[in-house]
């Protein structure tokens, strides 16, 4: 008797942490290069990476926002580098209302000339208009 209720013990145990790992993955799992976009005339990140060079939209999921040195980067992953990214230039920011909390975790889409910045593709932002939040 004290071995089926040790039993039982570790299988109700294991299902809890099993449930407690499913519900905290899913809340924090955040969208990385989705292969769908909301507005048919975007690109998804993915596409943008080889069309360096056209004025497009690209719609993408902030995950990483950050500012460094007066500039701010819209960056889509923790590794900017794999990613895309929005760049506002420090000759821009004071049109902008805190743009590291404002898009941070939110899915947005930029417009404008895709281009390489520092090795990788992005869209240099000059104007709050250029970004539209999507949610």
């Amino acid at each position: 008797m004290v071995t089926n209720g040790l039993c039982q013990s570790r299988l109700y145990l294991s299902m809890t942490v099993f449930i407690l790992v499913l519900l905290l993955s899913a809340g924090c799992t955040a969208p990385s290069q989705s292969s769908q976009v909301s507005d048919p005339s975007c690109l998804t990140s993915r596409q943008a990476m080889t069309s360096v060079g056209q004025t497009a939209c690209v719609e993408f999921y902030v995950g990483n926002p950050s500012q460094l040195k007066g500039e701010v980067f819209l960056n889509e992953l923790a590794d900017y580098t794999k990613g895309f990214q929005a760049v506002i230039l420090s000759d821009s920011i004071a049109k902008f209302k805190d743009p590291v909390s404002q898009y941070r975790a939110k899915t947005i889409r930029v417009s404008g000339l895709i281009v390489e910045y520092d090795g990788h593709p992005g869209i240099i932002v000059k104007d709050p208009s250029d970004i539209i939040m999507v949610k």
